[in-house]
């Protein structure tokens, strides 16, 4: 961006500072700040200091929360402006809120939204892996950005970092310029001890604690071991891990639907990286024998390198299906010529193209099953696409993934988790993958 601009951005931040009365110098806020991870993080942290009779307020993705109800649908962490930003604190003060979970997104920072604000505290879930997007000049821009936060916070403050992030030796290098007396406090999941993982859910201990949560995945342990050690500095380990054994997740993020007869999970996790880390968490799981089928799709005018993700997905899948997953004005069928075509260089094969909804309601369900099984005993995987432009394209394949599993066996279908829109350019459409795959299985 410009200097100008940033200059310009900047002085808005101010004025909306101004107009709102300052109400972040009446608030203790918390910067939940990152690539990967800050919803969960932050919602984590939200619940456990409200179920401990906390005054807590949630500024995240998903809207503006307070005594455990929405308060706005209207707010989103990723777009909103200063001002917008400023009269949702006072909003939030209004109502008796003294402590709010802020998430903090990579493109709101560098709009100078958070410019001149204290933190009383932060989270730093990890930089590598984030996309370095034609406006980040090089990846350390992208990383000085998401760090800015963790500069804000107030001497005697506390940040707490992902010691298990690839970037961590960068991270502790920018961390000696900071000129505040802060605490660090660095977590992995080394620290906890006696982890155990099902379906179900987790228990582990961890700083003195032992934790039972319905959560899965070794992404979302990094996750609570961040909210567990944010949220000690202002309730006792006991408060967080009552708080802990009650908190469902948030939707669409790692979400288990049903576990029988076959196992269905929806997540959010649409970058290669983030999806191969899932797919090994699910085989850790789930029985050896039980077969994997991944709906995967990649967002149109995005980063190219989501086109890799059924690259990653090919070692343990029985079968990858392609799915519409927010195209915008970019045409499916190119972007899953674009994904197949990176899988081909390994052992992918492209069984059959969907264009239509007809077409498919007309597919030889025998015939299609014999080709998926002569693939499959070639030592191949089978890849089906669905192309239509419009949301039937990803009912389609979510339905044709779930027809086509047998009991037992595991279907992932990724990449949206709880997203209520799915973004064709020329229209956006409601959608929810969670609520969508729940009618199929109920039709099923």
């Amino acid at each position: 961006m410009p200097i100008f601009q940033r200059t310009f951005s900047h002085i808005r931040s101010a004025f909306a500072r101004l107009s709102a009365g300052r109400p972040d110098r009446k608030l203790q806020l918390i910067a939940i700040t990152g690539s990967q991870g800050k919803t969960i993080v932050a919602h984590t942290i939200y619940s456990i200091l409200s179920k401990s009779q906390q005054a807590v307020g949630l500024i995240s993705t998903d809207g503006a929360w307070a005594y455990d109800e929405l308060v706005s649908t209207e707010l989103s962490a990723n777009s909103m402006t200063a001002k917008d930003f400023f009269n949702q604190l006072k909003k939030l003060y209004d109502m008796g809120i003294e402590i709010v979970v802020v998430e903090t997104c990579a493109d709101t920072i560098r709009e100078g939204v958070f410019k001149g604000v204290t933190f009383a505290a932060g989270v730093l879930t990890n930089i590598a892996g984030g996309e370095f997007l034609e406006s980040y000049r090089h990846q350390t821009d992208y990383a000085e950005t998401v760090f800015q936060p963790i500069t804000q916070i107030a001497a005697e403050g506390l940040a707490v970092i992902n010691a298990d992030d690839d970037s961590i030796s960068w991270v502790r290098q920018r961390a000696e310029s900071i000129k505040q007396n802060i605490y660090a406090a660095l977590c992995s999941t080394s620290q906890a001890e006696d982890w155990q993982k099902s379906l179900s859910g987790m228990t582990f201990k961890f700083e003195g604690g032992f934790f039972q949560t319905s959560l899965i995945g070794s992404f979302n342990l990094e996750n609570l071991l961040l909210a567990i050690k944010l949220a000690s500095k202002y309730v006792s380990i006991d408060q967080i891990d009552r708080a802990l054994s009650d908190f469902k997740g948030v939707p669409g993020r790692m979400q288990v639907l049903q576990t029988d007869p076959l196992t269905v999970i929806v997540d959010y996790g649409y970058q290669p990286m983030v999806i191969e880390k899932v797919i090994q968490d699910i085989k850790e799981i789930t029985p050896s024998e039980s077969k994997l089928l991944i709906v995967l799709g990649a967002a149109g005018k995005r980063s190219q390198q989501r086109r890799y993700v059924a690259r990653v997905a090919l070692k343990h899948a029985r079968a990858i299906i392609l799915a519409p997953l927010d195209p915008r004005n970019e045409d499916v069928a190119r972007i899953n010529s674009d994904i197949f075509r990176h899988a081909e260089e390994l052992n992918a094969v492209l069984v059959e193209r969907v264009s239509a909804h007809d077409e498919y309601k007309a597919l030889d369900s025998t015939n299609l099953s014999s080709k998926l099984e002569r693939v499959t005993k070639n030592g191949d995987v089978p890849i089906v696409a669905f192309d239509e432009n419009s949301p039937v394209g990803r009912a389609d394949a979510v339905e044709f993934a779930l027809h086509l599993a047998q009991p037992g066996d595991t279907v992932l279908i990724s990449g949206k988790g709880n997203d209520d829109v799915l973004d064709f350019g020329r229209a956006v459409y409601e959608w929810n993958d969670p609520n969508i795959t729940r009618e199929l299985l109920a039709a099923k």
